[in-house]
């Protein structure tokens, strides 16, 4: 049975300030952003956002940033550069992990109605540097991501576009654990498996496995998995 995940909340921020919680001024959609950037109505979409005491993770598509047409980035928004606060504009330090995205979103499988040709789409993970049990996923937060800028495609050349700062006010858009994991191993025909755990958020899901072989030699495995809900299993 499919979980229904809470519709996004955010708010616009004076980027002047960071304002207490009361001076939040909500936008229309709740969950869309824009700037006028280089005389382009720059759109950013809060996909979703999840936060617990040790990580944080969202994903975004940015729309209509000004890039020239023979020129495809690898990402619109360097992960190294979004900074988290709490409401009282507290920092909370973050370690990147790994993350994925670039490209056009409108080709995208499950690509939401408002991606488009000009769209990209970045997912993001970090743990927290200091794992902070007072985190809660009732609070609000802030978010600053900034946007264009100096980019790199995937030949490696580099080229500077437009760039701008969206400074947002957020609730978390995904509450309970967005992953579990564990450390199980078996010997399995003299070979060790151990079984790293599950990663699962809103976007993607990823099984982590890892198979010594005892004798060095190479050796490419057949591994079947079977995900299992109260209704459907999926092998």
């Amino acid at each position: 049975m499919a979980e229904t995940v809470q519709v996004p909340t955010a708010m616009a921020i004076t980027p002047s300030s960071y304002p207490s919680q009361e001076q939040i001024i909500p936008v229309d959609d709740k969950y869309t952003f824009t700037q006028i950037v280089d005389s382009s109505v720059v759109k950013l979409i809060l996909n979703w956002f999840y936060i617990d005491s040790s990580r944080v993770n969202l994903e975004v598509t940015v729309c209509a940033l000004p890039i020239p047409e023979d020129f495809n980035p690898v990402y619109l928004i360097n992960p190294k550069e979004i900074s988290l606060f709490k409401a009282d504009g507290s920092p909370i330090e973050l370690t990147q992990q790994v993350n994925t995205g670039g490209g056009s979103g409108g080709g995208e499988e499950n690509s939401s109605p408002d991606e488009e040709k000009s769209c990209h789409r970045q997912s993001f993970d970090y743990f927290l540097k200091d794992p902070q049990s007072a985190i809660s996923q009732e609070d609000s937060y802030i978010l600053d991501i900034p946007v264009g800028g100096s980019l790199t495609n995937e030949m490696g050349e580099v080229r500077s576009i437009p760039a701008a700062n969206f400074h947002i006010g957020v609730n978390p858009t995904y509450s309970g654990l967005l992953s579990f994991t564990t450390q199980e191993t078996a010997v399995i025909d003299n070979k060790n498996v151990t079984f790293k755990g599950v990663e699962v958020n809103p976007s993607n899901a990823v099984v982590i496995l890892c198979v010594f072989d005892p004798e060095g030699e190479q050796w490419l495995p057949s591994v079947n998995l079977l995900y299992e809900t109260s209704d459907v299993k999926y092998t």
